[in-house]
């Protein structure tokens, strides 16, 4: 034998060996105690308060109760606190329910055993374990079968229900034991092992609980919004399923036999509602409901009733009475509102429109004549106006000027709208809109202008300077999409000479045209299409006598909002006079005339502004 320190025990020395360790071993029971006694470390006050703090956290499991109802088992799970659990399917027919940061006392950790009951659980052994450091308890329940279940919390209890066996469903199911006849039998040691955290032979699918009811788009019905389920299930009986549907949402489902099959489906948190729309589509399945009850029956089962209505339905439609009703149509016209509600008549209905009291009369059987009066009453609505408010200004070429109307275009579908180019000026103190630009003599333009108080004001200050005049200011109010129209100008006499040789007093006309076509939009803006046409007489004539006509004309689209105001400009008026004026007599010498006389030409030029504003006209509601 040997001893470290390459001791070596033979018979001569193993007398002393057996003297010192009996020697050794009284000095231990006998010596001081403060050499091998060591005063412990004086707790500090901050990890007794930590460790009361851990302690708080935890609940307490309080009970653990089984029942059995006609059609389901429920477990419910008590604590003193709400708590945070999972639910795993570990295998075919065993499920772990695992409470985190709980502690369960001894006389619950008692298995409750199950199996002389119908019910679909045989078996609860619940225990206490540790996961991640902290003290949890875990809920081992053992299924006879896996039946559709579903896991509900309501502040600090959970409820496990599950669907009776299909076997069982066919026995009497008699009255369950209360829980303390219920025998319960220990946990033994190897079987909770086998579930502490990081020995788990089979990897659990962890089943989110009901959390919130957000609606789901998409699918049949387009939402969503049934409580949250989670289904696991292999070759489960369809019928199973439609039970734990009825059981979530409270409706009562009907099916017949011929609604049968297997069903494999997983499905994690989602809504019942969408559930039940997924495994109908899945199995070529149809639903219709009535109140609080759903009625499932096959797709094609459900064509041909749906076709059987529709024929009854037709046939209803051809012996039922006719009625006759006549129907006022106050804004629209009866005879285009016709058109209407002649495709909406049965094969027995007839409609005509009267223009006279612009009334449409229609005969129909009553059904058919309400949904008519609908129709004409969301169609007969008063058509929005419109009020054009046009001034045609007279000015001489300073004044735009002076005016500060901003000038330009862009070019699109739309002709002129926002966003402008302007000519690079020199600002005033005075413009009311922005950097003025000339136009050359030859066209016209387009501006706008916001205020239409500001615009007022200006007009009036610059004809008191003589520098403008109003021509006139007409209004006219049309409906929207319809065209209005505003003229004015003279009428130029020439004489005509027909083939018999008699002379007669023709006219041409010469005037200032102006139509707009309003369009109210949806955001209360208004676009308007603007034809403007001056016509002036020419210095050229015709054949006899007949006056010319210079013409210029702007035909455009623009979008303006309620009350703003547009300008049309570019339209130039030019006059010429000569005159001579002298000494008589004097004036009339050869060359030396000159000297007694002088020749006066002067050009005057003046520009037509056209502003228009239309303003949308509020009507007043119909008492």
């Amino acid at each position: 034998m040997k001893y470290p320190g390459n001791f070596v025990c033979n018979k001569r020395t193993r007398r002393f060996v057996f003297f010192f360790l009996a020697v050794s071993t009284f000095s231990i029971f006998t010596c001081s105690p403060r050499v091998l006694y060591a005063e412990p470390e004086p707790i500090k006050p901050e990890a007794i308060s930590a460790d009361k703090t851990q302690v708080k956290k935890e609940g307490t499991v309080e009970g653990i109760d089984f029942r059995q109802t006609t059609g389901k088992s429920q477990i419910i799970v008590s604590t003193s606190r709400e708590a945070k659990y999972d639910l795993s399917r570990v295998s075919k027919d065993r499920l772990v329910l695992e409470l985190v940061e709980m502690d369960i006392p001894k006389k619950l950790r008692e298995g409750i055993n199950i199996k002389a009951t119908n019910s679909a659980v045989e078996l609860i052994n619940p225990y206490q374990t540790i996961i991640s450091g902290k003290k949890a308890v875990k809920i081992d329940i053992k299924l006879r079968t896996m039946v559709p279940y579903h896991i509900i919390q309501e502040k600090n209890k959970i409820y496990l229900d599950f669907n009776q066996p299909q076997e069982a469903l066919h026995k009497e199911v008699s009255s369950p034991p209360p829980l303390s006849a219920v025998p319960r039998t220990k946990v033994e040691a190897t079987k909770t092992q086998n579930y502490e955290e990081g020995v788990q032979t089979e990897k659990a699918e962890k089943i989110n609980p009901n959390v919130e009811l957000t609606p789901v788009e998409g699918g049949l019905r387009g939402k969503y919004t049934g409580k949250r389920i989670s289904m696991d299930f292999k070759d489960a009986d369809i019928k199973n399923l439609f039970r734990l549907i009825a059981e979530v949402s409270n409706l009562n489902i009907v099916f017949g036999d011929e609604v049968k099959g297997k069903v494999t489906i997983r499905m994690v948190d989602v809504p019942w509602d969408q559930a039940l729309d997924v495994i109908l589509e899945t199995n070529n399945l149809g639903m219709t409901r009535a109140g609080n009850i759903i009625r499932i029956v096959p797709s094609e089962k459900l064509m041909k009733e749906e076709q059987v209505m529709l024929a009854k339905k037709k046939g209803t439609e051809e012996v039922e009475e006719l009625v006759t009703e006549i129907i006022p149509v106050n804004y629209a016209l009866a005879k285009d509102t016709l058109l209407q509600i002649q495709n909406k008549l049965s094969k027995r209905g007839k409609a005509s429109a009267d223009e006279r009291t612009n009334s449409i009369l229609i005969t129909d059987i009553k059904g058919i004549v309400m949904e008519a009066k609908k129709i004409i009453g969301k169609l007969d609505t008063p058509t929005p106006q419109v009020l054009i408010e046009a001034r045609i200004v007279q000015s001489n070429p300073t004044f735009t000027r002076e005016l500060g109307v901003q000038w330009g275009g862009q070019y699109g579908p739309r002709g002129v709208s926002s966003g402008t180019y302007t000519v690079s000026g020199t600002a005033g103190s005075n413009y009311a809109i922005n950097l003025p630009s000339s136009l050359t003599h030859g066209g016209l333009g387009l501006g706008l202008v916001n205020s239409s108080a500001t615009l007022d004001l200006k007009l009036t200050a610059m004809e008191k300077d003589e520098k403008v005049k109003i021509i006139s200011r007409p209004k006219i109010v049309t409906m929207d999409n319809k065209k209005a129209k505003i003229e004015q100008g003279v009428a130029l006499p020439y004489p005509k000479q027909n083939e018999q040789g008699v002379v007669s007093t023709e006219f041409k006309l010469a005037t200032l045209l102006l139509e707009v076509t309003p369009h109210i939009t949806p955001d209360g803006s208004i676009i308007m299409k603007v034809l403007a046409k001056k016509d002036q007489k020419s210095s050229q004539t015709g054949y006899g006598g007949e006056p010319g006509i210079d013409t210029r004309s702007a035909e455009t689209e623009v979008i303006v909002k309620d009350g703003e105001t547009t300008v049309i400009g570019g339209i130039y008026e030019s006059t010429q006079t000569d005159a001579v004026s002298g000494v008589p007599f004097f004036s009339k010498i050869p060359i030396l005339g000159w000297l007694f006389k002088s020749k006066y030409k002067k050009d005057e030029i003046t520009e037509l502004l056209i502003f228009l504003t239309p303003t949308i006209v509020k009507q007043k509601p119909v008492s």
